[in-house]
């Protein structure tokens, strides 16, 4: 690890010293063998109890699930229910999977689904057929199935404000007044390795809690119904998946929001308190 590495993870660590989040971190993983219907993972196979299909779009179609978290599973949280499982779907129908950039609460043709109680699957529940070629999907290959494992973390709240960079400039400058910079990519100018790709690993990963991560703007900055969407339910971000077996195999895995996007589904703590996920805000956006 090189000299200016280190700095520059002394400077994250202490802003990240400050105001800070609870947050549950997602490292979404090659799985070892099939995952059972009611393990969390991204993409797969859901589980929907007996009598009960997929929910569909508008044209009732049924959509496709991009995520799903067991309750149990989780680490103790104050957001998640203790038990069940929620699940996350987006329109295979729509490249742009079904966001609704005039009404992102819209349900027309995303949904979040919860079960507080698991019991028999339903095996015969109508799921989309897709033909992938056709299709568009977040993850890559489409029908690849992720296992998720959680891990609590603190996050500074200043890591994901709008003041981030001229925070780590200033607090840069003042430890090291002799390589002093401008801006956090000068840091790639000082080393002889790339440096500022160790951000991703304080800012931008799957999580659930803390601060969700915009691309292009916070759409509650410009809808005043939407101001008291402060509950971060789920943020997935692009990148590469890990393949806890050390090969290569991760190499042609990946989730990809567009261009490096990220995707993030918000609640009312009011919502969130009476488990009604029937108006949840999903935004994506990439750069």
């Amino acid at each position: 690890m090189g000299k200016i590495l280190d700095q520059a993870r002394r400077v994250m660590a202490l802003l990240n010293e400050g105001d800070r989040s609870r947050v549950i971190r997602i490292t979404p993983m090659i799985a070892s063998g099939p995952l059972s219907v009611t393990s969390s993972k991204f993409g797969g196979v859901p589980y929907l109890p007996e009598g009960v299909d997929a929910p569909t779009n508008a044209h009732g179609d049924p959509l496709g699930m991009i995520a799903q978290i067991n309750c149990a599973e989780l680490p103790d949280n104050d957001i998640y229910p203790k038990t069940g499982i929620l699940q996350f779907w987006l329109n295979l129908k729509d490249d742009q999977w079904g966001m609704d950039f005039e009404n992102p609460i819209a349900q027309d043709n995303t949904r979040v689904t919860y079960y507080p109680e698991l019991g028999t699957p339903n095996a015969n529940a109508a799921l989309p057929r897709v033909d992938w070629d056709d299709v568009g999907w977040p993850i890559y290959p489409e029908n690849v199935e992720l296992a998720l494992s959680f891990e609590v973390i603190q996050q500074g709240d200043v890591i994901l404000s709008e003041d981030f960079f001229d925070a780590f400039v200033e607090q840069w400058n003042s430890l090291y007044p002799d390589q002093t910079i401008k801006s956090l990519w000068d840091l790639d100018d000082l080393s002889d390795e790339s440096v500022t790709d160790f951000f991703d690993d304080f800012a931008e990963f799957h999580k659930i809690g803390g601060k969700p991560i915009f691309v292009q703007g916070d759409p509650r900055d410009v809808r005043d119904n939407l101001k008291n969407y402060t509950v971060d339910l789920l943020t997935i971000v692009s990148g590469d998946v890990h393949d806890p077996r050390g090969g290569e195999d991760s190499r042609n895995i990946e989730i990809m929001w567009g261009d490096m996007g990220t995707a993030n589904w918000l609640i009312t703590p009011e919502q969130l308190a009476a488990r009604d996920f029937s108006q949840v805000l999903f935004e994506w956006s990439c750069g």
